[in-house]
């Protein structure tokens, strides 16, 4: 909360303290800034146990996803202690015969004080934005760091544990909601680097048009995945799953839909069941290899309404230990019948996750696959159901979804994925082209014609052609087109570097020639 005016005051004048190191013109050396990444460095050694534990509280963050995303934070480190010197050098360009006895280069030159935002989903990788924030620190600005305040664990060690090893005075930290985020906005800043949704991404534009301040927007999208009949379906399947069931669907490289032919959708689908017992053999529910969990009841609630939405007036309300849990309930002849307290009909164990769906409802086209279940899983259903009431979803396909259905108005971002059933190649492009430009696109062909027509057809902020999401992994792959962005970079130090214009020119009175006669010659 941004607090009475004196607590307001008094960020402030930390604020004004970032810009103040920025302005004493310490930050331009390398030695400070390397002291501070190695500094970095050190939080995520030290830290380590306290990270894992603040981000399993908030998403509940599986072991081996957490070491993957805790390397990648060290590795975005060590990419810039090894070539952020080299990033500060003059890059001499060429300049003409105008310029022949000239020497021209582009010279970096920190932005100054940034304001980072940061977003829940990856509360330390983007929530105190470990990516930006170390390239930006290479850079040699300050920042003001505002981690979202909706991972409140993850927030607090940000909040409590970083300034502890970092520059207090030139990267503070501010956890902050809504009033005080807007109370910020109203500052001065050189950029504004925000990560979230649409709706709260126009109102930080907005704000940073007040004072012309160059803004990133690291917004999401909806992403489509493309799969040819021709294409291996099992190999596909696993990729796209891999794709779909990290941190839960929430992230926003994510595939949010899939596009495929009905012939290609009915061999895809039972390579789908496959592929899931393959990952969780004994169940997601007791897997260490999936969270499931939403980070908070709204999220929850939100993606539950829109599964639910296509018979809202059907839903039932089952309260367990106190907690809201909607559970859909529909009849299906195929599936087994359980007579419990809990269930009125017969209950439907889909793909990945476990819905009741009420009779005749349109619900019915979830239900795409069965596992095996029986009376002495009843123990397990419980559990279960105890486990979706605490947030917690199992990862959801949905079939024969058309362009105008409401899983398809907005990114889902989380564990759901559609499947959009179209004529052909050209039918799925156009489909595409309806929405926004998507963050991220996906395709699974052997095709070289389709391969070359979805990559110079379809304009996306990163791509993957037989795979999904490790388009981001590369250090040395960092050129994005961020949707409603508008901004592109070989490296994110350059995003915050302002790149001046630098001419030489040779002072000494013997100087072979100079540009006026250059002209000069050129005009005889």
């Amino acid at each position: 909360m941004a607090g009475t005016d004196a607590e307001w005051a008094a960020k402030l004048a930390k604020i004004n303290k970032s810009k103040a190191v920025f302005k004493s013109g310490v930050t331009r050396s390398w030695e400070w800034r390397e002291q501070q990444l190695k500094q970095f460095v050190k939080f995520l050694d030290n830290e380590k146990e306290t990270i894992r534990d603040a981000i399993t509280a908030d998403l509940g963050r599986p072991h081996l996803e957490f070491t993957i995303e805790w390397m990648n934070m060290k590795n975005a480190v060590n990419f810039m202690l090894k070539n952020g010197k080299s990033l500060m050098k003059d890059e001499k360009v060429s300049g003409g015969m105008m310029n022949m006895t000239n020497s021209l280069f582009r010279h970096p030159e920190p932005l100054g004080t940034v304001l980072i935002m940061g977003a829940w989903n990856y509360p330390f990788d983007q929530g105190s934005k470990f990516w930006p924030k170390v390239d930006c620190e290479s850079a040699g600005c300050t920042a003001i760091v505002k981690p979202s305040e909706v991972a409140k664990a993850s927030s607090k060690v940000i909040f409590d544990v970083l300034p502890k090893y970092l520059n207090s005075d030139a990267f503070p930290v501010f956890v902050e909601g809504p009033e005080g985020a807007t109370r910020m906005l109203k500052e001065r800043y050189d950029l504004i680097f925000f990560t979230g949704g649409t709706k709260i991404g126009k109102i930080v534009y907005k704000a940073a048009a007040e004072h012309l301040t160059p803004c990133i927007l690291e917004l999401g999208g909806q992403n489509p995945c493309w799969v040819d009949e021709g294409y291996d379906l099992n190999l596909a399947a696993k990729r796209i799953l891999f794709g779909k069931v990290i941190n839960s669907g929430q992230i926003c490289i994510s595939p949010n839909y899939l596009l495929c032919t009905k012939a290609t959708r009915e061999r895809l689908v039972p390579e789908l069941k496959k592929i899931f017992k393959e990952f969780y053999p004994e169940g997601p529910k007791i897997s260490d290899c999936y969270s499931g969990k939403m980070v908070t009841e709204r999220h929850y609630k939100r993606l539950v309404g829109l599964l639910g939405s296509a018979d809202r007036n059907n839903l039932s309300l089952v309260f367990v230990q106190n907690r809201f849990c909607p559970i859909l309930f529909a009849f299906a002849d195929d599936f087994l019948n359980f007579t419990t307290s809990l269930s009125r009909g017969k209950m439907v164990i889909n793909l990945k996750i476990i819905l009741f769906l009420l009779p005749n409802s349109h619900l019915a086209k979830l239900v795409i696959a069965t596992v095996d279940f029986t009376d002495q899983h009843l123990t397990a259903l419980t559990e279960t159901i105890v486990k979706a009431a605490k947030i917690f979803i199992l990862p959801t396909v949905v079939v024969d979804v058309t362009m105008d259905d409401i899983l398809m108005e907005e990114e889902l971002f989380g564990p759901i994925l559609p499947i959009v059933t179209v004529d052909n190649f050209d039918d799925a492009l156009e489909k595409v082209h309806s929405l926004e430009k998507p963050l991220a696109a996906y395709c699974f062909a052997h095709d070289k014609k389709i391969i070359n027509r979805w990559v110079t057809e379809v304009c996306s902020g990163g791509m993957c052609i037989n795979d999904t999401i490790m388009h981001i992994s590369p250090e040395t792959l960092r050129v994005w087109w961020r949707w409603r962005v508008r901004n592109r970079r070989l490296s994110w130090q350059n995003v915050f570097s302002n790149f001046l214009a630098l001419q030489k020119c040779d002072g000494r009175r013997n100087a072979s020639i100079s540009a006026e006669e250059t002209l000069s010659a050129l005009l005889k």
